[in-house]
């Protein structure tokens, strides 16, 4: 297996497994609709891949549809770059740095595969399902936090959103 398949089948462990129901796949995104918003689980690739280490992280995001009257393309709700609100999946576990997996060999796709369901499923997940609201957002953009987007891009969704 190479690691173009490493990858494609760590993304289809974890969409698989039962602590992660109801999220859809497309590419390396998995996606669902829950409240207000699209919950996105976004695989990155590292730029520093070589053909005997693929390195990898985990976006999340949340996509509010009622925002979509801001984008070119509404039906790119699954693009990790048109999130409302951004985060790494890093921020959900240890200390809260930025993390990145690296896999040499096809014996660690389960046991990374297993790690990542863990997080998601105890940490970012349950966050995800708290902030997937208009309220929850408009309630931290008006805290003045803006995670994974510009102070300008949380200033005009208040605006447009938030009634203010």
């Amino acid at each position: 297996m190479d690691l173009k398949a490493y990858s494609n089948q760590i993304v289809r462990n974890v969409k698989h497994h039962p602590n992660v129901a109801g999220f859809r796949i497309k590419g390396k995104t998995l996606y669902r609709h829950y409240g207000d918003a699209i919950q996105l689980i976004n695989f990155q690739g590292s730029g520093s891949n070589t053909v005997d280490i693929m390195k990898f992280t985990i976006n999340l995001g949340i996509y509010l549809p009622s925002l979509a009257v801001l984008d070119e393309d509404p039906e790119m709700t699954t693009d990790i770059l048109k999130a409302h609100w951004r985060s790494r999946i890093g921020s959900y576990m240890g200390d809260g740095t930025d993390y990145w997996w690296k896999v040499e060999s096809e014996v660690q796709l389960r046991p990374i595969s297993d790690e990542i369901v863990q997080v998601l499923e105890h940490s970012a997940i349950p966050a995800m399902n708290e902030l997937s609201s208009v309220d929850a957002l408009c309630a931290v953009w008006k805290r003045g936090e803006h995670p994974g987007i510009g102070k300008n891009q949380r200033t005009r969704f208040i605006e447009l959103l938030c009634g203010e």
